[in-house]
C-alpha cells in the first residue's frame, strides 16, 4: 500500500520523460535516443561491436561519446542487460493476495533457476485470470528473474555514465509493446516473434497483446557463418568462403530458394546443402514450440510468426521458413510507423525494433532494476515534494492570513480555534504513543522467532544412524527444548553414541545448557538399548 501510494505521488510531482536512451547490451553495444513527445521519434542510432577484454569501460566510453556526438541534453535511460542467468517462464498458480506473490513466484522457480531465487530480481505480468466450476480463481503469469549482481553490475555502467537508469527489461517485453501499439491483436489467434542474432535466438508468442510464451531456441547466426565457413570441393577446386563471403552470402544473396546462386563457383545446391542443416533444426524447433505452447496451454493455432532480430535481414529466410513450416512468416517492418531524425540509418531500425519498444510505458511494465536504485529515485522525488509542499504551505498560511485578517474581530471564535487545534495536537500524540509502542511489541515477536529450519537441518546431520527420535519439543517464547528417544549400541554400549551426539550439539553453535534428564538402559537380541531424554536451550 505504501509502494503504490509512493507511486501515485511520484507521477504527481515528478517530471514527465519526453526524451530516453535504450542501452542494449549483448554481444554488441547497441544504443537508441528516443524522443517520446507526440508521436516517438529515434534522433540518434549506434552499435558497437564490444571487446572481449575491458567491456566494462568500452561501454562507458561508448555511453559518454553517444550523449556528446549527439548533443543530447537528458540523463534518462532505459537497460536491456547482457544475462547469462535469467529466467523467464509461464506459471499456472491459485489465486493468492498480492503481496504474497512475488514469493511464492519465486518457490515456484527455485528448482529450475540457475541462480539463487531467494535473491534475484523478479518481476511478473498476470496474463489472464480463469474461474473454475468451484469457485475458485487461477493466475496465468509470465514470470522473469534474474541474477541480481549481473543486473546491478550494468546499471552501476550507467550510473557511472551519468546516466539514470529508470527501468531494467528485457526485449520480449519491448516486442508485446509494439505489437500493442502498432499491430493491435483482435483476434484471438497468437502472434510469433522470431528473434534470431548473432550468439542467441528464441521464439516469443504474444496474445491480448501480452507475452504469452517464451523459448530460446539452439540456433545462431555464427552458427550459419561457421557452416558457410567449411571447406568445400567445386569443379574449380576446393573452396572456402571468406569472411567478408559468408556475410555477403546471408545477406546479399541468402538462402537459394527461388533463384540461382553462385558464390566463388559454389552453386545454389551446394550452399542451401551447407546450412539446411542448421534451417532445418530452426524449423524443427520452432514448430516443437508451437506444440508445446498448444498441448500445454491450450493456446491454439499461431497466426503467423515476424522475423526480427539481425536474422531478419537474411535474405530468403521467411521463404524458407514459410515452405517448412507451411504458415505465414514474414520480415516485422514497423519503418512507416516510427519517425526517424535524419542522419540515423534505417538499416539499423530492423534490428532494434524490441529495444525501442521498451521505451512504452517503460517505469509501469516490468521492471528488474535493483531495489537500492528505486530507493534512489524516491529520495529524489521527496526532495521534489517537499519543495512542493512547503510552496504549498505558504499558500495556505497567506490565505489563513487573509482570512483571520478579514475575521480579527472575532477573539473568541479565535481562541475556540486554537483550543480545538490544540486538542488534535494532544490527539496526534497520543497515536504517535500507540503506534511506538505497536512497533516495540513487533519488534518483541519479532526477536522471539527461532530458526527452525536451520535447527532442525543441523540436528538431523549431526544425528548418527543409531540415535532414533521419538519427539522433539521446542518453545519459541523460553527457547526451551528437549529430545526424547532411544539409540542402539553394539555391544551393549549405547553409551558412548549418546556421549558422541551431545558433544556434536554442544559444538554445533545453537545449543547450550545440554544436559541428559534421563537414560533408561535395556539389552535386546544381543545389542544395549537406551531410552534417553535431552534438555536444551537454544542460542
Amino acid at each position: 500500500m505504501k509502494a503504490e501510494f509512493e507511486k501515485i505521488l511520484a507521477n504527481l510531482f515528478s517530471k514527465k520523460i519526453t526524451s530516453i536512451i535504450v542501452v542494449d547490451i549483448s554481444s554488441e553495444l547497441k544504443l537508441l535516443n528516443v524522443e517520446l513527445n507526440g508521436q516517438p521519434k529515434i534522433t540518434a542510432i549506434k552499435t558497437t561491436v564490444l571487446p572481449t577484454d575491458k567491456k566494462d569501460e568500452s561501454i562507458i566510453e561508448s555511453l559518454r561519446s553517444f550523449i556528446k556526438e549527439n548533443n543530447i541534453h537528458h540523463n534518462n535511460a532505459i537497460l536491456s542487460p547482457a544475462l547469462k542467468s535469467f529466467l523467464i517462464k509461464r506459471l499456472q498458480l491459485p489465486a493468492v493476495p498480492k503481496q504474497e506473490l512475488p514469493q511464492t513466484l519465486r518457490w515456484q522457480i527455485k528448482d529450475e533457476a540457475s541462480f539463487d531465487a531467494s535473491k534475484a530480481l523478479l518481476d511478473y505480468q498476470i496474463i489472464k485470470k480463469t474461474v473454475k466450476s468451484d469457485g475458485s480463481e487461477v493466475l496465468d503469469i509470465i514470470c522473469v528473474a534474474a541474477e541480481y549482481e549481473e543486473v546491478k553490475k550494468q546499471v552501476l555502467l550507467l550510473k557511472q555514465s551519468g546516466l539514470t537508469c529508470h527501468s531494467v527489461n528485457i526485449l520480449p517485453f519491448g516486442y508485446a509493446r509494439l505489437i500493442e501499439k502498432y499491430i493491435n491483436q483482435q483476434d484471438s489467434q497468437a502472434t510469433g516473434v522470431l528473434h534470431l542474432k548473432e550468439d542467441a535466438c528464441y521464439i516469443a508468442l504474444f496474445k491480448n497483446n501480452k507475452l504469452d510464451f517464451y523459448r530460446d531456441i539452439p540456433v545462431t547466426i555464427n552458427r550459419l557463418k561457421e557452416l558457410l565457413g567449411g571447406t568445400l570441393v567445386t569443379d574449380a577446386g576446393k573452396v572456402q568462403l571468406t569472411a567478408l563471403e559468408i556475410e555477403e552470402a546471408l545477406f546479399k544473396q541468402g538462402i537459394p530458394v527461388e533463384v540461382s546462386a553462385n558464390v566463388k563457383g559454389m552453386t545454389a545446391g551446394q550452399i542451401l546443402g551447407m546450412l539446411r542443416p542448421e534451417l532445418e533444426r530452426l524449423a524443427q524447433e520452432i514448430k516443437r514450440s508451437l506444440a508445446y505452447y498448444d498441448s500445454q496451454f491450450q493456446g491454439g493455432p499461431v497466426k503467423k510468426i515476424l522475423l526480427s532480430g539481425k536474422g531478419a535481414g537474411i535474405v530468403n529466410l521467411d521463404k524458407f521458413l514459410s515452405s517448412e513450416l507451411a504458415m505465414d512468416i514474414s520480415n516485422l517492418s514497423l519503418a512507416q510507423n516510427i519517425g526517424l531524425s535524419r542522419g540515423v540509418n534505417p538499416d539499423l531500425l530492423s534490428e532494434n525494433y524490441a529495444a525501442f519498444g521498451l521505451t512504452f510505458d517503460c517505469e509501469t511494465g516490468v521492471n528488474l532494476l535493483p531495489p537500492e536504485f528505486r530507493s534512489e529515485k524516491i529520495e529524489k522525488f521527496q526532495k521534489v515534494s517537499l519543495r512542493w509542499i512547503a510552496f504549498v504551505a505558504a499558500l495556505l498560511l497567506i490565505l489563513s492570513f487573509f482570512l483571520g485578517k478579514a475575521r480579527i474581530a472575532a477573539y473568541q471564535k479565535r481562541l475556540e480555534n486554537s483550543l480545538y487545534q490544540l486538542t488534535i495536537l494532544s490527539e496526534i500524540k497520543q497515536i504517535k504513543v500507540r503506534i511506538d509502542a505497536l512497533n516495540t511489541f513487533e519488534a518483541q515477536i519479532r526477536g522471539l522467532e527461532s530458526p527452525l529450519g536451520a535447527i532442525l537441518k543441523k540436528i538431523s546431520n549431526i544425528a548418527p544412524k543409531e540415535l532414533f527420535f521419538n519427539t522433539l519439543s521446542l518453545d519459541c517464547e523460553t527457547k526451551l527444548g528437549s529430545i526424547s528417544g532411544f539409540v542402539k549400541g553394539a555391544g551393549g554400549n549405547p553409551d558412548s553414541i549418546l556421549t558422541q551426539f551431545i558433544s556434536d550439539m554442544n559444538s554445533s553453535g545453537y545449543f547450550k545448557n545440554i544436559n541428559i534428564s534421563s537414560v533408561t538402559k535395556s539389552f535386546v537380541q544381543g545389542q544395549g538399548v537406551a531410552a534417553y531424554e535431552v534438555n536444551f536451550k537454544v542460542q
